[in-house]
């Protein structure tokens, strides 16, 4: 499943704090995962999709204490896409 953007201003109205950091996931494995999507998981530079676990242990990492210094940042976690389309883009 491709998710542009999701914010963990979300998770702070569930948590009662406030985070100002953005993910930017590319093609993650899922059960609804269609072949298409599967294709492009491995076409990325890794080789294959995302797990929900990985992008998970972001969440976590940014939630938990590991993350209270990080504001205003986008992390991406998408295999290496971004820099394959940046490359194509020149």
């Amino acid at each position: 499943m491709k998710i542009s953007t999701i914010t963990l201003t979300l998770l702070s109205i569930y948590l009662s704090i406030y985070l100002s950091i953005y993910l930017s996931v590319g093609w993650i494995e899922t059960e609804s995962q269609s072949e298409f999507e599967a294709q492009q998981g491995l076409a990325s530079p890794l080789g294959r999709s995302g797990r929900p676990i990985e992008v998970a242990a972001m969440v976590g990492l940014l939630a938990g204490g590991g993350g209270g210094y990080i504001t205003g940042q986008v992390m991406v976690i998408d295999g290496g896409n971004s820099i394959d389309e940046a490359r194509a883009a020149r």
